[in-house]
């Protein structure tokens, strides 16, 4: 179970990886509702590119314990979720996340894991400066409604919750998909009724 937790930091192991420019790692429970071209784009500097969520502060699932343990005065700033992480294939991202394993371990022998990867990648990404959160936040969004996702031009959808409530997140899939499902529905509609409509959001187009 462990393993499959850190699974995120071994995708350089995969054979074919260097054939990639750019690496996105989505979750499971996530909902893509468009193409992922506008997610790659933003993709620009060197950094880790992740979805902004809670702050560092605020509890155990962002590490708390970490960032306290550094320094007892640490100063609170925005987490991540890593629900969505975006990077170029770079060597240096290859060591990062071979330290935030070895950080994952050495917490389950020395406090027998207090809440899976989330809390190594927010430390380690954060404390060393090598996160960028910015260029996610009109792309992604923690369970946003369709009607909001499609309204905002929104590329992915996280049902966030917490960590094996599978039966609560497909649920909201279902309902989000749905939604999502019946808006485009209208859409078809607005557009055969009035041709000069925009195709993704159906308001019309400017003459």
């Amino acid at each position: 179970m462990n393993q499959a937790r850190i699974s995120k930091t071994d995708i350089f192991e995969y054979s074919e990886i260097a054939n990639y420019e750019k690496i996105l790692y989505l979750d499971a429970d996530s909902i893509v509702i468009r193409d992922l071209m506008c997610v790659f784009d933003a993709i620009q500097t060197d950094k880790i590119y992740a979805h902004q969520e809670g702050t560092i502060l605020s509890g155990v699932y962002w590490g708390d314990y970490l960032f306290l343990k550094e320094n007892p005065n640490y100063p609170n700033t925005d987490a991540i979720s890593i629900n969505a992480l975006g990077f170029k294939n770079l060597p240096d991202h290859k060591k990062t996340l071979s330290k935030i394993k070895q950080a994952f371990y050495l917490d389950i022998y020395q406090n027998k894991l207090q809440f899976y990867d989330q809390p190594h990648f927010n430390f380690h990404l954060i404390h060393n400066g090598l996160v960028e959160i910015d260029a996610f936040k009109p792309l992604v969004q923690n369970r946003s409604s369709a009607e909001n996702a499609v309204k905002n031009g929104l590329a992915i959808v996280h049902m966030a919750g917490c960590p094996g409530h599978s039966n609560i997140k497909i649920d909201l899939c279902r309902d989000f998909v749905r939604d999502y499902e019946n808006i485009q529905q209208t859409i078809v509609v607005k557009i055969l009724e009035e041709p000069n409509c925009c195709l993704t959001c159906g308001k019309p187009l400017d003459k």
